[in-house]
C-alpha cells in the first residue's frame, strides 16, 4: 500500500504513519528530450503527447501488461509514461513493476490513480507499492473526463474512515474543497491526486464498495454512480456518528451549527450539485432496470460485502444495509430511509 499507517489517533493515542512515494508536478516541466520512454496511450494517440515510441490500445488486461513490458525491454526505454485514463495508468503501472521501468502517469481523467499504487487489472482491484509511480504530471489541459462525483465521494469517505487520521483529513478536506468549489482542470487534478492518496492510507466505505460492485455489474456508471450513492451513504453512517461529517461540511464553508444540521447541509450540497451536473438521481433514471437490478442484487451485495475497503467505514455494514441503499436508489425513495435506524 502506497500508505502504512498504525492509527491510534482516534482510539486516544497521537502516533501516525503516513507516506507518500510519488513526485507531482504541474503541467509540462519534465525535460522529455533527455529521455527515451515508451508512452502508453489509449486508442485515440493524443497529438500533444511526450516525444517516444508509442504503445497504443493500452488496456487492464494480463495481455497488455505484459506486451507493453516486452515492449518497453525491445526499445530499451528508460521510463513508461502512462498517457491516458485509469485503465492505461493501471497498464502502465504493472507494466513497469514487470520490465523494471521507471513510472511517469500523465492523467487524463479522475479515476483517482495518478499517483498511487492502486489500479485495476481485469476489472479488480490491486494495490502495490512497486506499482507507485515515480512522476506524476497533472496537466489539466490533458483532461478530458471531468467526472467529478468519484473524487468528491473519496474525500468524503477518506474524511469519516475508521483508519482516518490528522493527515489524511487534511488531504480529504482539501480534496473535497477543491473538487466542489473548482472548474479548473489543474485544481479537479490536485483534488483527485489529493482525494486518492488520503483514500490510500485512511481507507474507503459503502459508497466506493458499491460504485465498484453495480459497476462491475453495469459498467461506464461510475461517476452517476458516486451521486446516487455518496448521500446514502452519508445519512447511514450519520445514524452512528455526524461530527466528523458536520466539520468537513464546516471546512467547505456549508455551514451547520449543531452535527445533525451540518451533515443535512452536506447531504443537501451533494444532491444540489448531482442536480446542477445533470446526473441521474436514482438507478432507473440511470438506465437500470428495476428488474435487472433485483436479479442481480445478491451478487452485488455479496461483491460490495467482499471488497477489503469496506473495512474502512466508520460503522459495521451488514447486508440488510446495502440492500436497503440498493432498494432506496431504485424506487426513488424520498427524504432520509435511515430514518430511525441506529
Amino acid at each position: 500500500f502506497l500508505g502504512k499507517r498504525e492509527n491510534w489517533g482516534k482510539g486516544g493515542g497521537d502516533m501516525e504513519e503516513f507516506r507518500w512515494g510519488c513526485r507531482v508536478r504541474t503541467g509540462w516541466t519534465e525535460d522529455w528530450q533527455a529521455l527515451r520512454p515508451l508512452v502508453l496511450t489509449g486508442p485515440d494517440i493524443p497529438e500533444d503527447r511526450p516525444p517516444g515510441r508509442v504503445f497504443s490500445h493500452a488496456q487492464a488486461t494480463e495481455q497488455s501488461v505484459w506486451a507493453a513490458a516486452l515492449a518497453a525491454r525491445e526499445y530499451r526505454a528508460d521510463r513508461i509514461i502512462a498517457f491516458g485514463d485509469g485503465d492505461v495508468l493501471s497498464c502502465g503501472k504493472l507494466a513497469a513493476m514487470a520490465s523494471g521501468r521507471k513510472l511517469t502517469t500523465v492523467p487524463t481523467d479522475l479515476s483517482g490513480l495518478a499517483v498511487t499504487g492502486t489500479g485495476r487489472l481485469n476489472g479488480k482491484i490491486f494495490r502495490q507499492e512497486a506499482c507507485v509511480p515515480d512522476l506524476a504530471v497533472l496537466d489539466g489541459k490533458k483532461l478530458k473526463s471531468n467526472e467529478i462525483f468519484p473524487v468528491l465521494s473519496r474525500s468524503v469517505e477518506a474524511y469519516a474512515a475508521r483508519n482516518a487520521g490528522v493527515l489524511s483529513d487534511c488531504l480529504a478536506a482539501e480534496a473535497f474543497r477543491l473538487a466542489l468549489n473548482s472548474r479548473a482542470g489543474e485544481k479537479r487534478l490536485l483534488a483527485d491526486a489529493l482525494s486518492a492518496v488520503a483514500a490510500e492510507n485512511a481507507g474507503e466505505g459503502v459508497c466506493g464498495v458499491l460504485c465498484r460492485a453495480v459497476s462491475a455489474a453495469f459498467p461506464g456508471m461510475e461517476n452517476a454512480l458516486a451521486a446516487i450513492f455518496l448521500p446514502a451513504a452519508v445519512r447511514l453512517n450519520a445514524q452512528l456518528d455526524a461530527k466528523k461529517y458536520a466539520a468537513l461540511a464546516r471546512s467547505a464553508n456549508l455551514g451547520g451549527s449543531t452535527a445533525a444540521l451540518g451533515t443535512q447541509r452536506l447531504c443537501q450540497c451533494l444532491e444540489r450539485l448531482r442536480r446542477e451536473s445533470g446526473l441521474p438521481e436514482d438507478l432507473l433514471s440511470a438506465g437500470i432496470r428495476q428488474e435487472e437490478l433485483w436479479r442481480r442484487t445478491g451478487d452485488i451485495t455479496a461483491a460490495a460485502l467482499a471488497d477489503p475497503a469496506l473495512a474502512g467505514n466508520p460503522r459495521r455494514v451488514e447486508a440488510f444495509m446495502l440492500r436497503r441503499i440498493l432498494d432506496g436508489a431504485a424506487r426513488r425513495r424520498p427524504g432520509n430511509e435511515w430514518e430511525g435506524l441506529a
